[in-house]
């Protein structure tokens, strides 16, 4: 006669750690993934080159150095492929004392030619990282473009910025005069009737 074959025991249950373990394996792999995805979309950071330390573009780096801003771009596409705001560079300042973007309008020349371009720093002090995609941008048309924006800019971010940050001091105040007057002792209505 055959003997029955062993009950199996319970089932191991997978601990704690290795579970854990997997969900960070999945999030890193994800993450990663989305951004390659990111990356390899029109304009992304893996399309795009430096090309600030050319020497052709030196006017431009002496120019736009003297300004309190560490982001320039033009021509920045949105998830559908659209340009947003194509008349304009957008620009943010270094210490991000501003609450907003600033832009600035510029000929819209070379919009056709496919100009467009982001420009960072870290810091005043420092020269600007002109990123482009040069698949698809020319430099001829990135530099003529790069060459009639610097004066405006220029000459127009200084005001812009100190504009904005008169304006945002003044909505602080006012929002720090609400909270004051707003969280002040009030007198008691119940005290306003008569006993």
């Amino acid at each position: 006669m055959h003997e029955p074959a062993p009950l199996p025991g319970p089932r191991k249950q997978p601990s704690g750690w290795w579970l854990l373990a997997m969900l960070c394996f999945i999030l890193v792999v994800g993450g990663g993934l989305g951004a390659v995805a990111i990356g390899l979309q029109k304009e992304g950071f893996l399309r795009t080159s430096d090309v600030g330390d050319l020497a052709e573009l030196a006017s431009v780096q002496e120019q736009l150095r003297p300004l309190e801003a560490c982001s320039i771009e033009y021509k920045r596409w949105d998830a559908r492929g659209r340009r947003r705001h194509p008349e304009a560079v957008s620009m943010q300042d270094c210490d991000s004392n501003t609450h907003g973007t600033l832009r600035i309008k510029v000929p819209q020349t070379w919009l056709e030619q496919g100009v467009g371009f982001t420009m960072q720093r870290g810091s005043t002090s420092e020269p600007w990282e002109i990123l482009v995609d040069k698949d698809v941008v020319p430099f001829p048309a990135l530099k003529e473009a790069l060459e009639a924006f610097a004066p405006i800019i220029a000459a127009e971010y200084p005001d812009k910025l100190r504009h904005e940050l008169e304006s945002e001091a003044t909505s602080r105040r006012n929002w720090e005069e609400y909270r004051r007057q707003r969280d002040a002792p009030k007198p008691s209505a119940k005290s306003s009737y008569p006993e």
